[in-house]
């Protein structure tokens, strides 16, 4: 299996909205829209991440592409779809891990699998490429961003940190039916 993004959450400001990928080509971005996606790098933070270690071209595409919306979104549509499973949970109600959130975890790392494949294939590489490129980056100094970034994708795998996602965007999806009028 490959790195999940149950938590990834960019640190800084997103950068401005992108079009929304068609049907037909579904999250599939091309070679020119992931050199764009890289570009759109801040050049300093970019500077500073080289000189920290040896980032390679794969990792830096990399987090282009899961700090992008046409990413990110995919996994927030996931979230919001399934909260409402771990409310009891999120709420207190119970304290006992349902079986349904170890196949909803399976099936999300599923999903993940499949938008990252997609975005390797386009970037005509493998996910050995990219674990080789993550093994290679622990245990050095980092820049904050790559560090960042590397967290992220190593929690993402972690039943816990989807966990906390889940009951997070429950309580959220609780606040707000609460906070919403019911009709008379």
């Amino acid at each position: 299996a490959l790195l999940a993004p149950a938590v990834l959450v960019r640190p800084r400001a997103p950068a401005p909205a992108r079009d929304t990928p068609d049907a037909a080509r579904g999250f599939r971005m091309s070679k020119e829209e992931l050199g764009k996606l890289e570009d759109e790098l801040d050049d300093e933070e970019m500077k500073d991440s080289q000189e920290a270690c040896a980032v390679t071209p794969l990792i830096r595409k990399a987090m282009a592409y899961c700090w992008s919306s046409s990413f990110l979104d995919v996994f927030r549509s996931y979230f919001r779809k399934h909260a409402g499973v771990f409310s009891d949970f999120a709420e207190g109600k119970t304290e006992e891990h349902d079986l349904e959130f170890q196949e909803l975890f399976r099936e999300y790392l599923d999903l993940y699998e499949s938008t990252l494949e997609d975005f390797l294939r386009d970037a005509d590489a493998s996910s050995q490429d990219l674990y080789r490129d993550v093994a290679a980056l622990q245990g050095t100094k980092m820049a904050p961003d790559v560090a960042i970034f590397v967290d992220c994708l190593l929690a993402s795998m972690d039943y816990e940190s989807f966990l906390k996602v889940m009951t997070r965007e429950a309580r959220q999806q609780s606040r707000q039916a609460r906070s919403i009028p019911r009709g008379k």
